[in-house]
């Protein structure tokens, strides 16, 4: 399965730069111990009326 590897700051830049403000990444990590465990990337965002 592939995936994509984008930090939170390069999510968070392309949100803003499409107009979205109030933007917010943060990384979830994950739970236990394992080998390949990845976290999840929790984003916020609003787009301004108008």
């Amino acid at each position: 399965m592939h995936r994509w590897v984008l930090t939170a700051s390069v999510r968070a830049n392309a949100l803003e730069r499409a107009g979205f403000a109030g933007v917010r990444a943060d990384v979830l990590l994950a739970a236990g111990d394992r080998e390949h465990a990845v976290g999840t990337l929790l984003v916020r965002a609003f787009r301004p009326a108008g």
